[in-house]
């Protein structure tokens, strides 16, 4: 669903058609969930439509129920309609921010490439053929390193 780190940024008009899918999926599912929570509180406390509407967009939202359930099948509905709407409504949050966190860490990854050996890999040396192990202690490392001219944020191992 998401670029891996080895392919670039998308650009800002794919990334606002990724943003638009993800917001008519939370309003989809928010709609969904909404509609539901009218029907039970007009059936089941005799609401009308509109305040059995905002009573179920404050409790799936976190805020309470306006209109005070008295029936007993009304005050069972809030309680389940308040835990699933206030989580379904925290997950939706979630999912519409993941495109921007994504994008952000991808930004962050895609400048910070570092061509620095893994640990036990091992560098070839321009005196001899061979080729030894990395081992360079933390100091021999700031001592060595060099700063990139092309923008990196990170210095490169020493040649």
């Amino acid at each position: 669903m998401f670029e891996d780190p080895n392919h670039p940024i998308l650009s800002r008009r794919q990334f606002a058609t990724r943003m638009a899918v993800f917001a008519a999926a939370a309003v989809v599912v928010d709609g969904l969930v909404l509609v539901l929570g009218a029907i039970g509180y007009s059936f089941l406390e005799g609401l009308t439509w509109l305040d059995a509407t905002v009573n179920s967009a404050l409790v799936m939202t976190g805020n309470g129920p306006s209109h005070q359930p008295r029936t007993t099948g009304g005050k069972l509905f809030t309680i389940m309609d308040s835990l699933l709407g206030v989580m379904l409504f925290a997950a939706v949050i979630g999912v519409l921010l993941t495109p921007i966190f994504h994008r952000l860490l991808h930004s962050f990854h895609s400048r910070l490439q570092v061509d620095l050996p893994i640990a036990g890999e091992t560098i070839a040396d321009d005196d001899r053929t061979a080729k030894q192990p990395l081992e360079l202690t933390p100091l021999q490392v700031v001592e060595s390193e060099s700063w990139q001219e092309d923008g990196d944020l990170l210095p490169r191992h020493p040649k």
